[in-house]
């Protein structure tokens, strides 16, 4: 029985042996651990990082190529392999419009009151700047109208305007084109006349200030000049303004008015384009005379009203000499039927839109010529010659 015991346990060499060889297997076992793993980071060191490939590579947060929510949270977009959150800024649009009008026609009636005077001023129009100008009695008050139906409800406006005598001698300017819906006239500008000042006008008693006063006129004796045809006589010429109906025929052209800066009130003033061309004329129609109210800069009080003398006519100086700014232009067209002319204003709009991953502006603007006064077809109306 003891023998084969012994016999059934291992000797004590037979352990040792074993022991070593489960040593020597987890050892190797170990190293080939160690082994995979090197060349595992090997392999991944050595690979590039691509962005832009559309694959999620180590090292992304995510890729261009993918859709911006398939990687990054809301509120974030992918920039250059990396989330980001979406930064926005606005810039609000701007805008300016400005109309554009042309002047009323004029229909001008003698005034009388008592001898007042009026400033001294200082005045400066396309012809000369005069420091100090001392003005006499007003002699007269002109009425916006609606000429030949051209521009229906010229009547209602309520600016008139109201003259002021300037008795100043000056020298003479010669040779002044003047072009209007009548046609061309070639005429020397002579002395100072009246001034004529922006005024509202009432029947029953003294009105309020005009609220936004437009241009004021320095109007000049005009004369035919030398050598140029003769002024033909208009007949029948239609009007209705804030004293009713009326018909007159216009005889010769007797002042031009131009735009004038008074006391510095308007510095822009010499530079508005339209001036008005004031034609001597002979009633056809009765008029009865009645007193009226005017309020100008220059005070208020009654004006005694007794008959038409003269119709103001819209007109350019030297159209072919006058500029404007860049963004507008203006053109003077002459038709080969007549001397009829025809004035139009082109105004430009510029739009400019920019636009980047983070940032959007916008900005819009929008230019167009301003003239003064009401509305009026004094350039677009064809009419008769001036030599018919």
């Amino acid at each position: 029985m003891k023998n084969d015991n012994v016999l059934g346990r291992p000797r004590r060499g037979e352990r040792l042996d074993q022991s070593v060889r489960l040593f020597l297997m987890l050892v190797a076992a170990l190293a080939t651990a160690a082994t995979l793993a090197l060349v595992s980071a090997e392999s991944t060191l050595a690979q590039p990082v691509t962005c832009g490939n559309g694959l999620l590579d180590v090292g992304e947060d995510c890729d261009l190529t993918s859709p911006a929510g398939a990687f990054c949270p809301p509120g974030q977009i992918c920039s250059s392999c990396e989330c980001v959150f979406i930064a926005t800024t606005t810039t609000p649009t701007t805008s300016s419009t400005t109309s554009t009008t042309l002047l009323n026609h004029f229909q001008c009636y003698e005034a009388k009151r008592e001898p007042v005077t009026a400033g001294p001023v200082s005045l400066q129009d396309q012809f000369r700047t005069t420091p100090s100008v001392p003005l006499s009695k007003p002699n007269r008050l002109c009425a916006p109208t609606n000429k030949q139906n051209e521009d229906p409800g010229a009547e209602l406006d309520p600016e008139h305007l109201k003259s002021w005598q300037d008795k100043r001698k000056t020298p003479k300017v010669l040779n002044q084109t003047i072009v209007n819906q009548f046609g061309s006239l070639q005429l020397d500008v002579t002395n100072p006349a009246f001034l004529l000042v922006p005024a509202s006008k009432s029947l029953v008693g003294p009105p309020p200030p005009l609220v936004a006063p437009t241009d004021h006129f320095q109007c000049y004796k005009v004369k035919r000049t030398r050598g140029a045809p003769k002024f033909a006589r208009i007949p029948g010429v239609t009007g209705l303004d804030q004293f009713g109906p009326y018909n007159v025929d216009l005889m010769r052209p007797r002042y031009l008015c131009a735009p004038a800066n008074k006391n510095n009130g308007d510095p822009t003033a010499p530079s508005h384009p339209e001036h008005l061309l004031c034609y001597k004329s002979r009633n056809n129609s009765p008029f009865t005379r009645q007193t009226v109210f005017a309020t100008d800069q220059f005070g208020s009080g009654p004006l005694l009203i007794h008959r038409r003398i003269e119709l103001c006519v819209p007109s350019l100086k030297n159209p072919g000499a006058t500029t404007t700014s860049s963004t507008i232009q203006a053109t003077t067209t002459t038709s080969s039927t007549g001397p009829v002319t025809t004035t139009s204003q082109a105004a430009t709009t510029s739009s400019t839109s920019t636009i980047t991953t983070s940032t959007i502006v916008a900005t819009t603007s929008t230019t167009s010529t301003t003239l003064y006064g009401s509305p009026s077809r004094a350039f677009v109306e064809t009419v008769r010659s001036l030599l018919d």
